[in-house]
């Protein structure tokens, strides 16, 4: 438990609760992700460890991030209770992962071009 309540705080002041897919409407940010940036790559992989993800390498920095949908709900349920700056958007991105988005067919999507 206790790292958990870790990863909540390193997450509340380094991470980013990232909404994205739609291009606007009623589908917008229907796709929640959860990042962190960081030069030194140890506590990334004890995120990676605790809740899962990838870590990729950029330029200078190390980037954690979890798009998967069970692991994106798994990791903000557990971290919640001990969040304070990203609470309401970790609530905001719980809400939109149980939303369900009706799944256009390919002649839908072809019928529109």
């Amino acid at each position: 438990m206790e790292y958990v309540e870790w990863a909540a705080g390193f997450f509340d002041g380094e991470g980013c609760i990232s909404f994205k897919g739609g291009a606007g409407g009623k589908y917008a940010g229907r796709y929640v992700h959860l990042i962190v940036e960081q030069k030194d790559r140890r506590p990334l992989d004890r995120l990676q460890t605790l809740f899962g993800g990838n870590i990729y390498a950029g330029t200078n920095k190390w980037r954690w991030s979890i798009q998967q949908k069970d692991l994106v709900r798994k990791a903000l349920t557990l971290m919640l209770p001990h969040l304070t700056v990203k609470r309401e958007r970790a609530l905001v991105g719980l809400e939109r992962l149980t939303l369900v988005y009706p799944r256009e067919s390919r002649q839908e999507k072809m019928s529109k071009t």
